[in-house]
């Protein structure tokens, strides 16, 4: 488990950039995992925090996206996507602010 603060109450009524309200500390996050592919064909995975209550849909819409960030690209060093694998995972903020995984693992291929 990862020890982080909840947001206070004046963050949780704050809009995120897309305009949804940011999660209240018993919200559910998406935990979801991409992998990269190098040149040489070296497989990598990055795993993308999903701040805001999401459905999994909507949680793996947003890792793409920040996963094409060009700061996150060029940290990445460009390597591809790898569209064949997807990990999509429930995390949850408890009310003593630790970040626990829910439920069964599950990957979407």
């Amino acid at each position: 488990m990862t020890e982080r603060q909840p947001p206070t109450q004046a963050q949780a009524a704050m809009p995120s950039a897309d305009g949804a309200t940011t999660a209240q500390p018993t919200d559910i996050y998406g935990l979801v995992g991409l992998r990269f592919r190098s040149a040489s064909g070296v497989l990598t995975r990055h795993y993308y925090l999903c701040e805001e209550s999401v459905t999994q849909h909507r949680a793996l819409r947003l890792a793409r996206q920040k996963a094409e960030d060009p700061a996150e690209r060029n940290a990445r060093h460009h390597v591809s996507l790898d569209d064949t694998w997807v990990e999509v995972r429930a995390m949850k903020f408890s009310r003593f602010g630790t970040l626990a995984l829910l439920g069964e693992h599950q990957s979407i291929c």
